[in-house]
């Protein structure tokens, strides 16, 4: 039996920060989270900004502890965070500005102007990235427009993950499935895509060199071992940053043509495997994105809401005093009449809605829908409204790859959220296999042990997966209501 090695991940998500470190004996996988916080963005002259000062200073306190928990040092430390945002650095390697988070309403508009100078087409030809406000092509332009002195004095781009890789080692790189999130990187050739933002007048000397995932970044800086009060060197790891990525890679698929997965946290990305981009009309029409995984494998999924819209929820509530626990609120839930309250998630009022029950109440005036009363209508509505949203966005999926979809995987931390993951297989039909609400963090720790050799192959890792973790299987039960349902929510699409 293998000596037993250690591994941390650290996780940026958008509502918490937290770092695991993974036990290995050589046969099973096992996770111990050290260190935990709250990333809380900040909403400041009118915009949403991430804190990454605090993001910082967390890591590094999260870091101290590994010594309290660990006799030996670890063996390797992998970074991962969500997909998009961006840090810009002058040629000091000093921040330019603060970065925006990528929900704030600075896009809006953006693509109308980016598509008079670059057809929209060119552009999903190039990158075969979804059209989303959010991401990082619409981002620069707005930078652009706003603050043009920011790209101009710009000597160093790095995504977040890439920013905190750079701040423990001193190294820079912008690593492969997080550039490939961008909207500027070419999904085929498995390269930047200079020429849209060369055509955009966006400078692309701020880009640097593409790493794949299991590749070495460096060691820690002496300063950062001491003061974190670390003492052997410790080798920063490349893993598959963009947290969808090292997500996808602990997926434990059994069929690969037949299986799609929703990665639900924030958002949920729904999607499947595919060997290489589909850049179809069809798939520009239903607007899917083509990212690449970290086996180097395209994930062809659609960005859809997920718990973002219940987060922003759950804030208001406590502010106001009205929020218990997740338990009692999901009890509550399941309670409620069903087919009342949905909504369209895909409506652009949730996306930066900081109000969002006075959000879902507005929209549901307008739509002639039956507005909620108390909680557990608008939680029943929101589960309701992602579960349908699913549903027709699988069928989307298998029109365009010509495949029949079987099972559904999901994974990731709303995977916890038992009545969605039920709604899920009554609506679709389908059978829906839960588990790992720590994809994120396996994948992460996977890719380290596979870069430093303690695991031979991905297939291997799949069977270590499934002995160390446990799935639960949702079959489908038929749900009075469910096919009016879902042909009124068709309607609200339109």
């Amino acid at each position: 039996m293998q000596r037993e090695s250690h591994f941390l991940a650290i996780d940026i998500g958008n509502s918490h920060v937290r770092l695991h470190i993974g036990h290995f004996d050589g046969k099973k996988l096992d996770l111990e989270e050290i260190y935990q916080f709250r990333n809380q963005q900040v909403f400041i002259q009118g915009h949403l900004l991430c804190d990454l000062i605090n993001i910082y200073q967390g890591i590094k306190n999260g870091l101290s502890q590994v010594g309290n928990v660990l006799k030996s040092d670890i063996s390797g430390i992998g970074i991962d965070s969500w997909g998009v945002d961006y840090v810009l650095l002058d040629q000091n390697d000093n921040m330019l500005s603060n970065t925006y988070h990528h929900t704030d309403h600075r896009t809006d508009g953006v693509f109308k102007k980016i598509f008079k100078i670059i057809p929209k087409e060119e552009i999903y030809r190039l990158t075969g990235i979804q059209f989303i406000n959010f991401n990082t092509l619409p981002q620069f332009y707005a930078d652009l427009i706003n603050q043009p002195w920011i790209l101009k004095e710009a000597k160093t781009m790095f995504f977040i993950a890439d920013f905190f890789n750079f701040l423990l080692t001193g190294k820079k790189y912008n690593e492969f499935t997080m550039a490939s999130t961008s909207q500027f990187f070419n999904t085929r050739e498995m390269k930047w895509e200079k020429t849209i933002l060369e055509k955009l007048s966006i400078p692309t000397n701020i880009l640097q060199t593409i790493i794949k995932p299991g590749k070495m970044i460096g060691n820690l800086l002496p300063e950062i071992k001491k003061e974190c009060n670390l003492t052997d060197d410790i080798s920063v790891i490349s893993v598959a940053t963009h947290d969808t990525a090292s997500a996808v890679a602990a997926l434990p698929l059994e069929d690969k043509n037949s299986n799609v997965y929703i990665s639900l946290g924030t958002w949920s990305l729904l999607g499947i495997e595919l060997n290489e981009p589909n850049t179809s009309q069809a798939s520009l029409a239903g607007n899917f994105t083509n990212e690449c995984g970290a086996k180097g494998e395209i994930l062809y999924h659609k960005i859809l809401p997920g718990l973002w819209m219940f987060n922003q929820c759950v804030n208001q509530w406590k502010i106001k005093g009205l929020w218990t626990s997740y338990q009692e609120a999901d009890y509550a839930a399941v309670q409620e009449e069903p087919w009342r309250y949905f909504v369209n998630p895909n409506d652009k009022r949730f996306i930066s809605s900081i109000d969002m029950p006075s959000a879902m109440r507005i929209y549901q005036k307008e739509k002639g829908r039956t507005v909620h009363q108390n909680i557990a209508q608008m939680i029943r509505g929101i589960y309701e409204s992602l579960s349908l949203n699913y549903r027709y966005y699988i069928e989307w999926i298998e029109r365009i790859t010509k495949k029949e979809i079987k099972k559904i995987y999901i994974i990731g931390g709303g995977s916890k959220a038992q009545p969605l993951c039920q709604l899920t297989a009554n609506v679709t039909g389908k059978e829906v296999m839960v588990g790992l609400p720590e994809a994120t963090v396996v994948g992460n720790l996977i890719t380290q042990l596979i870069a430093r050799r303690k695991i031979n192959s991905w297939e291997e890792a799949k069977e270590i997966i499934k002995y160390s973790f446990q799935f639960h299987l949702y079959k489908p039960q038929k749900l009075s209501g469910c096919e009016i349902a879902y042909s009124e929510y068709k309607d609200l699409l339109t």
